[in-house]
C-alpha cells in the first residue's frame, strides 16, 4: 500500500453502508453536513449485508417458499395445483432483481443528497484521521471532524468447521443453485429457523441442531413450543441439547450432554450460530477506542464513544437488528450535530419470519415480574380471530403485558401470520405510554388479524 499522502479534510465520515450507515449519511446530509461514506465493497455494495445477502434475500426466499407450499397444501380450501414446481434459477433472478432495485434506490438517495462514497477498507491512524486502503493499493487519508462507525457483523464459525462448498453461512445458503436434498442447520436462532422453514417447504430434508435444550434460546420461552410443533409438521427434525463436532463426507457428527454420539447424513451444513462484530480490523486502539472482549464497542446513551466518534448497529450492545441500527443512526447524527439526545427505546421489536411468524416487543410478563413490576397479562389464541379462520390458520396467540393498577402497556408477544406487521401498533402504544384500555377503545377494522389485538385488550386478566 502506498502511504504518505496528505490528508483530505472532510466533515462527517460514516464507515459502512448498511441500513445504519446509509441512514446516518442521509440524515446528516439533511442537516447540512457534508458526508463521506466509506464502503469496502464500493458503490455496488451500498445497502450492506442486510440488503444484498441477508434480510431482503431471505425474505424473498421465505415468501416464494410459502407460495409454493400453499399450492400443495390447500386442497381443503378447494385449491389443487397440478405439476407445480419451484425453479431455483428463476427465483435467483427474481431475488437479484429485488436487491438491485432496492440498492439502486438507496444509491440514488445518497447521490441526490450529495453523499460522497469512497471505496476501500478504513483504518484509524489517530482520533481524527482515517486511512482508506483502496483496491488499487493506494492509501487515501481522511481527516474528519466527526465519524460514525457502522461496520456491522460477520457470521461465526465453529471449531472443526471451515466455510466452503458444503459448509455454508446464511449468505451462501441463499445463493444455492438448487434446492438441497438435505441440510443440517446448526443453530436454532432466528436465522437458522427462517431458512430451515423455507427450505423444508421447498422439499429439503431439514435437521436443526441446537446446543441449548430448546429452539430460540435467546428469546423468552413460549412461542418456541408452537413454532417447533409447526416445523415438525413440515418434516423438520430437531436435535436439541446437542453440539456439532465434525462434518466429513456428508456426515455431521453430534455429541449430546451425556457425551453420546449421533450421526446425521446431510448434503449441506448451514452454520447459524451467531455473528461477531466487525471491529477487529479498524485499528481502533490508534483512536483511543477500547474494544470489549466480545468485540462490541461501549457507547454512551447518545451512541458516542468520544466527543467526535460514534458507533451504531451490530458493533454496539443490544440486539443486532437493522431497525435498531437505523434508529441509532438518527441519534448518533443528532448528537454529533450538537443536539442533546439519547437512544432510549421502550420497545425494539424482535421478529422471527417463520411459519407462524413471531414478534415480541417491550417486556414479557416474566421479565416485568422479575423487575418487581406488578404486572399481569391478557392472552387470546389465534383461533379466536375470524380473519385467521378465513386463512385456515389457528396456531398462535397474542399476549399483552401491562401494569395491574393503571393498565399501562408494557409489552406483547404475537405468534401469528404477519406478526411482523402487527407488532408496529404495539410499539407505538408502548412508546406513547398507552394503556391496554387505549388499545381496546381503538376501533380496529373487521375482519382483520389486527382485530385480535383489540380483542385481547378487552379480555380480562389472564
Amino acid at each position: 500500500m502506498v502511504v504518505g499522502n496528505a490528508p483530505e479534510a472532510v466533515d462527517l465520515v460514516v464507515i459502512g453502508t448498511g441500513p445504519g450507515g446509509y441512514t446516518a449519511a442521509l440524515h446528516a446530509a439533511s442537516l447540512g453536513r457534508e458526508v463521506t461514506l466509506v464502503e469496502r465493497g464500493g458503490e455496488q455494495a451500498v445497502g450492506g449485508v442486510c440488503l444484498h445477502s441477508g434480510c431482503i434475500p431471505s425474505k424473498s426466499l421465505i415468501e416464494a417458499a410459502g407460495i409454493y407450499h400453499r399450492s400443495h397444501s390447500s386442497a381443503h380450501m378447494g385449491i389443487t395445483v397440478d405439476n407445480a414446481c419451484f425453479n431455483m434459477t428463476a427465483f435467483l433472478d427474481f431475488k437479484r432483481g429485488v436487491v438491485d432495485q432496492l440498492a439502486g434506490g438507496v444509491a440514488q438517495k445518497l447521490s441526490s443528497a450529495g453523499v460522497k462514497i469512497v471505496t476501500g477498507n478504513a483504518l484509524f491512524t489517530d482520533s481524527k484521521t482515517l486511512v482508506v486502503a483502496t483496491i488499487d493499493g493506494q492509501a487515501k487519508f481522511l481527516q474528519f471532524r466527526d465519524c460514525i462507525i457502522a461496520t456491522g457483523s460477520s457470521p461465526l464459525s465453529l471449531p472443526g468447521f471451515t466455510f466452503g462448498d458444503t459448509v455454508l453461512d446464511a449468505e451462501a445458503a441463499l445463493e444455492l443453485q438448487e434446492v438441497p436434498q438435505s441440510i443440517a442447520i446448526v443453530g436454532a436462532g432466528y436465522i437458522g429457523l427462517e431458512i430451515g422453514c423455507a427450505l423444508a417447504k421447498l422439499g429439503s430434508v431439514v435437521t436443526v441442531v441446537e446446543a441449548e435444550p430448546r429452539i430460540l434460546p435467546a428469546m423468552e420461552a413460549g412461542p418456541d413450543i408452537i413454532l417447533r410443533r409447526k416445523m415438525e409438521q413440515l418434516g423438520i427434525q430437531f436435535k436439541c441439547g446437542c453440539k456439532a463436532s465434525d462434518y466429513t463426507d456428508g456426515v455431521l457428527k453430534l455429541v449430546d450432554s451425556n457425551q453420546a454420539e449421533f450421526r446425521i447424513e446431510a448434503e449441506y451444513v448451514l452454520l447459524a450460530v451467531g455473528r461477531k462484530p466487525n471491529t477487529a480490523d479498524l485499528e481502533l486502539d490508534a483512536a483511543g477506542i477500547a474494544v470489549q472482549a466480545d468485540g462490541l464497542l461501549a457507547v454512551d446513551a447518545d451512541r458516542r464513544i468520544s466527543q467526535h466518534i460514534a458507533a451504531i448497529g451490530d458493533i454496539t450492545p443490544g440486539p443486532a437488528l437493522a431497525h435498531k441500527a437505523m434508529a441509532e443512526a438518527v441519534v448518533a447524527v443528532d448528537a454529533l450535530c450538537g443536539e442533546s439526545t439519547a437512544f432510549e427505546p421502550q420497545a425494539v421489536p424482535l421478529i422471527v419470519f417463520t411459519d407462524p411468524e413471531i414478534a415480541m416487543a417491550g417486556s414479557s410478563l416474566q421479565r416485568a415480574l422479575s423487575d418487581e413490576v406488578k404486572a399481569v397479562s391478557a392472552k387470546l389464541p389465534l383461533r379466536a380471530s375470524g380473519r385467521a379462520a378465513t386463512m385456515a390458520e389457528s396456531d398462535g396467540y397474542i399476549e399483552l403485558v401491562f401494569v395491574e393498577v393503571d393498565r399501562t402497556l408494557l409489552g406483547a408477544t404475537i405468534v401469528a401470520p404477519h406478526a411482523s406487521e402487527l407488532v408496529a401498533e404495539i410499539c407505538v402504544a408502548i412508546e406513547m405510554g398507552a394503556s391496554v384500555d387505549d388499545l381496546a377503545l381503538t376501533i380496529h377494522p373487521h375482519p382483520t388479524l389486527s382485530e385480535l389485538v383489540m380483542d385481547t385488550a378487552l379480555k380480562k386478566v389472564h
